[in-house]
């Protein structure tokens, strides 16, 4: 009866931390370029036999538990929405534009807010550097307004001066995430050129999150945690039953 009850607490953990996913989630419906995270459930079989009578071969555990491996995130587009700042870019299509920290370690986002500042970097509002086409950083700009066009060519009193370098990954995305919509890559793997993605100026990706869609989730999970709570507390009378009342003699 003890290991039923493992089974269903197993479940019901696994729905809280898919409640604390969505919960999550909702927060961050106004965060610019922030991707939901979606959990992947798997399954945990118990041991392979459970000890069996002294004489006797070992039986099979049926018993599997239930956990969540990982929160991945969901990498679909979201809806773009047009801010009229020249110093704002997002990207329709499949793809990640490459900035520089200061330890120099690569990131990749795919909306951006950018800065020139006094000496002529293009940097991030959070410091990153931008990366160009060359994998080096983009600079000796000057104060004058800047052209982004859709293929991520930068233009600045006429002339190029620079081409962000947009890039792409196989599927799943070696990506995890690092704060303010920023990725970084998990294993070590060469970007490819993106097709048919066009980068906006003047425009910010919101998140790709549906209110609607995760409180019905919510909703459905709340249902889920509440089933898993009534059949611990069924196991656990039958318990208290098997100890008191079938113990009993006379």
């Amino acid at each position: 009866m003890m290991k039923g009850i493992y089974v269903a607490t197993s479940g019901a953990l696994a729905i809280e931390r898919q409640m604390a996913n969505i919960a999550n989630n909702l927060a961050n419906i106004d965060s610019t370029g922030f991707k939901k995270d979606v959990p992947v459930f798997k399954s945990i079989p118990a041991k392979e036999t459970e000890p069996a009578p002294t004489g006797e071969t070992t039986l099979p555990n049926p018993l599997t538990y239930t956990a969540i491996a990982q929160n991945k995130p969901d990498f679909s587009q979201g809806p773009l929405i047009t801010t009229g700042n020249p110093m704002q870019v997002a990207l329709e299509g499949p793809g990640f534009i490459a900035v520089q920290t200061g330890n120099n370690e690569f990131r990749y986002t795919r909306t951006l807010s950018l800065i020139v500042t006094p000496d002529g970097k293009l940097m991030t509002k959070e410091g990153e550097r931008v990366i160009g086409e060359n994998k080096r950083p983009i600079e000796n700009l000057d104060e004058t307004p800047l052209t982004i066009g859709p293929d991520g060519g930068i233009s600045q009193n006429g002339g190029v001066v620079g081409q962000l370098q947009v890039v792409n990954f196989p599927k799943p995305y070696p990506l995890a995430k690092v704060g303010y919509g920023m990725y970084r890559l998990t294993q070590r793997v060469t970007p490819n050129k993106v097709k048919n993605t066009v980068v906006h100026q003047g425009m910010v990706e919101k998140p790709n999150v549906s209110p609607v869609r995760e409180m019905t989730q919510m909703i459905t999970a709340l249902r889920g945690y509440e089933a898993y709570q009534r059949v611990i507390t069924s196991m656990d009378d039958l318990t208290g039953k098997a100890i008191n009342d079938l113990g009993r003699v006379g």
